[in-house]
């Protein structure tokens, strides 16, 4: 939530003060960040030490995800709200400034319970699920919210694929999550915001687990599908094979073996298994590559053609196709990057939006 400064007996502020005192809050963040440009990311760490250095605000105070367009706290009045940041998926925070037109889902993570999703915002005006008071929105398990933007209604993949418009871009990877399917969504942020080096220092059993209890639910939702690739991935224990499991996580994290092929060989993974795995892991070299992708594709001006393409079988994919589509990714992003003078975007993101937009 929003704080004040402590009051206390050697304060000069009064009591009767306090509305004034969380206005200035809000005006020291927005002073603080005002030339900033717009896109910047900020860890939550850099975010508290930039207002404190410039204005001696005590550090306790300083609550980064209350000024996030897509975050609710306790406490939060989105009638007198003043967003300057979006909540990334990663946990970091990307400069958009005030009054942006931002459009995607707000979630809200009570203390102790997992995270819900509570509305949205449409070109920067939040549409919160039944609220009589915006203070205190009614939380729901489910965020049963059909995703209704100009977006959604005016551009499909043909042309957002052709968009020169950052916006397009953006909103269509935020429409990634409202796709996501509710109970996943924890864990769907959780694989995208791995930390790499803490799977490259697992062991065997640690792998193991790791795929079994995280990769592969998020990875395959539909519970028959879920049994019977676990049901091959567990032969690596009830066989007394965990050393080979060992063998392809070295392979992995070695970047003269690593590719589709090499993780293609854990039991229950295919090509766009297998893709994912590496998406969530190296997201600025690879991104997921399945049917979603190539059903999007063939929709687009530039690849509608294509006879690679047009070739393929979207529910088998073969090795070589699959890194023939880890090709495009890899292009799209880096036209972006050039085309928005950035660095953000990169073939996992690229993946994230063709599932969503070309669905």
């Amino acid at each position: 939530m929003i704080n004040s400064y402590k009051i206390s007996k050697s304060n000069d502020v009064p009591p009767q003060n306090l509305e004034a005192t969380i206005m200035t809050i809000k005006e020291e963040m927005i002073a603080a960040f005002a030339n900033t440009k717009i896109g910047t990311i900020f860890s939550r760490d850099e975010i508290i030490t930039i207002v404190y250095n410039k204005f001696g605000r005590n550090k306790s105070s300083i609550i980064p995800t209350d000024f996030c367009y897509n975050r609710y706290n306790n406490g939060l009045d989105f009638g007198k709200h003043m967003p300057i940041f979006e909540y990334t998926y990663d946990k970091r925070f990307k400069y958009l400034g005030e009054k942006y037109p931002y459009t995607g889902l707000v979630f809200h993570k009570p203390k102790g319970k997992n995270e819900v999703c509570i509305g949205k915002m449409i070109d920067g005006v939040p549409k919160i699920n039944n609220i009589s008071d915006t203070s205190k929105p009614t939380l729901h398990k489910k965020c049963n919210i059909k995703y209704s933007t100009k977006m959604d209604k005016h551009i499909n993949i043909r042309a957002l694929w052709n968009s020169n418009v950052k916006r397009d871009w953006e909103n269509a990877l935020n429409n990634f999550w409202n796709l996501v399917r509710p109970e996943n969504i924890e864990l769907e942020k959780e694989l995208n915001s791995l930390d790499v080096n803490r799977v490259k220092k697992m062991n065997a059993n640690e792998f193991y687990n790791f795929l079994y209890d995280k990769y592969f639910v998020s990875k395959y939702t539909a519970k028959n599908r879920l049994a019977t690739t676990r049901k091959q991935l567990s032969k690596y224990k009830e066989q007394g094979k965990l050393v080979e499991l060992a063998s392809i996580h070295k392979e992995i994290f070695n970047p003269n073996t690593r590719s589709i092929e090499t993780v293609k060989k854990i039991r229950g993974l295919g090509v766009a298994g297998a893709s994912g795995l590496l998406s969530i892991l190296f997201p600025e070299s690879y991104g997921t590559v399945d049917q979603f992708i190539i059903y999007a594709l063939r929709k687009t001006d530039e690849y509608k053609d294509d006879i690679t393409i047009a070739k393929m079988n979207p529910l088998s994919i073969k090795t070589s196709e699959g890194e023939y589509l880890e090709c495009i990714l890899r292009k799209k992003a880096r036209e972006l990057n050039s085309q928005f003078n950035t660095t953000e975007w990169t073939p996992r993101k690229i993946d994230m939006i063709l599932w969503s937009v070309g669905r």
